[in-house]
């Protein structure tokens, strides 16, 4: 818990500003996954596995990363400095690829195929956006990914629960 409220308050505040600098600010993100852990912890008594942590860190890089792509052209012209003015869209998203790619990867272990699966829609998603030519339909993809992550939310909840029930 108190990972969650450093990485949380040094996101923007200084001497840190997280926000500030390209690359650690999609790291920093790893603050989401935070309270499932100490929830986790609660819950069970261990901290839960390295493997697990990791994959939702590197979710939650890819998912700020892929955020940032619609805003490249504000941000640049505002002087901000984030992970997508510094690595254009093309390289912003090849970084979501592979942020996508090491949560499937690594969240196999404990979801098997489901990671999968979940992988895959990512992916998609990403590689749709990444030979799309038009900023606006980017950005309409964008806007569907809350959808896109309620969905998956749901089906992981549900997921854990049933084979926790068997």
């Amino acid at each position: 818990l108190a990972a969650f409220l450093i990485l949380s308050i040094f996101y923007s505040a200084p001497p840190i500003r997280a926000k500030t600098m390209p690359i650690v600010d999609s790291l920093f993100n790893i603050l989401y996954v935070f309270p499932a852990a100490f929830a986790y912890q609660m819950l069970t008594g261990n901290f839960p596995p390295v493997l697990v942590m990791i994959a939702g860190g590197a979710w939650t890089a890819a998912m700020h990363a892929y955020s940032a792509v619609p805003d490249i052209e504000a941000d640049r012209r505002a002087g901000l400095s984030t992970i997508a003015t510094l690595l254009g869209k093309s390289g912003t998203l090849l970084f979501c690829l592979a942020m996508y790619g090491v949560s499937a990867a690594f969240a196999y272990p404990y979801l098997h195929s489901v990671a999968i699966i979940i992988g895959i829609f990512y992916v998609g998603v990403v590689l749709t956006s990444y030979f799309e030519k038009d900023p606006d339909l980017v950005f309409k993809i964008y806007t569907r990914f809350p959808l896109l992550n309620a969905g998956v939310g749901l089906a992981l909840f549900w997921f854990v629960a049933i084979s926790n029930l068997y």
